[in-house]
């Protein structure tokens, strides 16, 4: 599984295929904050929200600029329940997409002030997925 991150080009609106995760497989674990500690498990593959657990966060950090728009690529499986929301990213710290199912898909946002330091994601209490 994957969380791609890309650049999109204001001016043109195309992709400038600028890798901005540098660990966007989960193959440094140590790479990504979990909080609270125990709610996801990155195993160097993927990452796994543990059910029955908190609701949590993972986070990788990265720089992104206020007022840049960029593309996330992500990709859930088995999920039965819960939502995966990109966390505070957009203007007046509003969150990003929240995902029900289970896919890959992408969104576009325009980075807001704040989370402009590090890839926010927010599992629900009852997500039992894997990213």
């Amino acid at each position: 599984m994957s969380v791609k991150i890309e650049i999109l080009d204001y001016k043109y609106r195309e992709i400038l295929l600028e890798q901005m995760n540098p660990d966007y497989s989960f193959n440094n674990p140590a790479s990504w904050t979990v909080n609270p500690l125990g709610s996801w498990i990155i195993t160097g593959l993927d990452a796994e929200k543990v059910l029955g657990t908190v609701a949590g966060y993972i986070s990788h950090p990265m720089i992104f600029d206020q007022g840049k728009k960029y593309r996330i690529s992500y990709k859930i499986s088995g999920m039965t329940s819960g939502q995966l929301v990109l966390a505070n990213h957009l203007a007046g710290n509003a969150n990003g997409f929240v995902a029900t199912t289970n896919g890959t898909a992408t969104y576009d946002w325009v980075q807001g002030a704040n989370n402009n330091n590090k890839l926010s994601l927010w599992g629900s209490d009852t997500f039992d997925g894997t990213v």
